[in-house]
């Protein structure tokens, strides 16, 4: 019954949001195809997991869709990409497909409101230094799907209906060659090589309001981040490392209803709640029911859009969440008794909550060819329960385009990212050396460092080759710092 009343909850709330939409988009203007963005991304950490092909900007990855009046523009096309500032850096977006125009098909498919996606991401990392190996790792993602306008498809239905499978596949370095850090040097990597069927929502937008509801990840429209980078410490929807088992990132679909409203020109409010089920997270390929629910998380998020001296776009945006999944105490007991000394079962904790404030603001516009923009990102996830290894995440970010004379559209990034152990933890870990000294390392934060190259060396590729420097791995400031070379390829088939 809980699961029944969740799912007649969530079809209410959609009901009356789709009525009110309805009457708001009477006056609404024709809408327009946003043309294609970004880089996209997989998310990942088997348990960190979050990357995502298709999200949405600040209103978001959907993070597969860019901020955008909601008055006249519809859901972008499907394709890997983050929220991207339009016109910005850091976008490296292909021109074209590998294969062109498919011997003509796809202007074909896109004159009657079909726009598909083929596309392959992948991820190369070697370590060279610490490790038990070093073997080079590969890593990778396949992406079909479709965006459908069913406005222009039909003529008489409004909305887009969005579809996207994923595949997944290969070996994660930190795991395959023992280096034992925090965070994904493959961000593509997680929650399984399998096929999942990632995207399958309807959504409608009249001037003020936005609806969105089906299968889909709370990353793309809440903490919505980009994936310029290859470490997971600067991809995706932050707070869902944290929290995975409330926060189920990309790849992985549940099925939920996202509002948005626009108050005004520069200020957006989004509110979305979803149903959470293990057989989502877990290796089972298409698993659609509502079975094995484990709760609902509901979440809001606030975002502002300026133009900073009228020319340079930025969006600034703050959220939190609740959900009722269940987690085990990491230290206590069913008593209150510390496990490490008393045994027993852990204490379950009932309330979760979560909390992320993210910007990203254009410092210098690009030239007209795209050259000399400068962008820089901020962003912060933090967590306070007894039940999640990490506690926070924290990224600043820097993006410049055309640093090499004649190549407007190359971009180069760098990236510093902390990732923080629950304090408990460290605290547990520090008693047990009080009882036996030197028993365990007490550990607390790990430090990532990446710098990257993009470029497109043919229409349809980019190209990311990187290197990232890992200070105190897994959080242990006893340990010597990792060097790895990693190359990252975005392929629009």
């Amino acid at each position: 019954m809980p699961t029944i009343a969740r799912g007649v909850s969530m079809m209410i709330v959609a009901a009356m949001a789709m009525a009110s939409i309805a009457l708001d988009a009477q006056d609404a203007a024709p809408v327009q195809t946003i043309p294609p963005v970004a880089t996209a991304a997989a998310e990942p950490g088997a348990e960190q997991g979050d990357a995502s092909p298709a999200q949405s900007p600040s209103g978001d990855r959907t993070a597969a869709q860019q901020r955008s009046p909601l008055a006249t523009q519809a859901a972008p096309p499907v394709q890997p990409s983050r929220p991207v500032l339009q016109g910005t850096v850091g976008q490296t977006v292909p021109a074209a497909h590998i294969f062109g125009d498919w011997n003509g098909l796809l202007p074909k498919l896109q004159e009657k409101g079909i726009t598909p996606l083929a596309m392959y991401y992948g991820q190369g990392a070697a370590n060279l230094n610490e490790g038990t190996s070093k073997k080079v790792r590969w890593a990778g993602e396949f992406a079909l799907g479709a965006t459908v306008n069913l406005q222009k498809l039909t003529g008489s239905i409004p909305g887009t209906f969005r579809v996207l499978f994923t595949k997944r596949h290969g070996q994660l370095i930190g795991t395959e060659n023992g280096l034992g850090v925090l965070q994904s040097n493959q961000d593509v990597f997680g929650f399984g090589n399998i096929w999942r069927l990632t995207q399958g929502w309807y959504q409608i937008a009249g001037k003020t309001l936005d609806l969105k509801i089906g299968r889909m990840s709370p990353g793309e429209d809440f903490d919505a981040g980009r994936c310029d980078f290859q470490n997971l410490a600067f991809c995706g929807a932050l707070i869902g490392h944290l929290q995975p088992d409330v926060f189920q990132n990309y790849p992985v679909s549940q099925w939920g209803v996202r509002v948005k409203a626009k108050p005004s020109k520069d200020v957006y409010v989004a509110v979305g709640t979803y149903n959470l089920t293990d057989d989502n997270r877990n290796p089972h390929e298409f698993d659609f029911g509502f079975g094995n629910s484990t709760g609902v998380s509901t979440m809001a998020e606030i975002g502002y859009t300026p133009k900073l001296n009228g020319v340079l776009p930025g969006v600034y945006k703050i959220g939190m969440l609740y959900s009722t999944v269940n987690g085990s105490d990491l230290l206590l007991n069913t008593q209150g008794q510390r496990r490490a000394a008393a045994g027993g079962a852990p204490l379950v904790r009932h309330d979760r909550v979560g909390f992320w404030a993210d910007m990203r603001q254009q410092i210098l516009m690009p030239n007209a060819d795209g050259s000399h923009g400068l962008a820089v990102t901020a962003r912060f996830a933090y967590a306070p329960q007894h039940v999640t290894n990490l506690e926070s995440k924290a990224g600043v970010m820097l993006n410049y385009t055309g640093v090499i004379p004649g190549r407007p559209d190359d971009d180069l990034g760098i990236g510093f990212g902390r990732a923080r152990l629950n304090k408990y933890l460290t605290r547990s870990q520090e008693l047990a050396n009080r009882a036996s000294a030197g028993s365990v390392p007490v550990r607390s934060s790990e430090y990532e460092i990446e710098l990257y190259y993009g470029l497109q060396p043919i229409p349809g590729l980019v190209v990311k080759p990187n290197f990232q420097f890992i200070v105190h791995p897994a959080g242990d400031p006893k340990r010597k710092a990792i060097g790895i070379l990693g190359l990252t390829l975005v392929s629009y088939l």
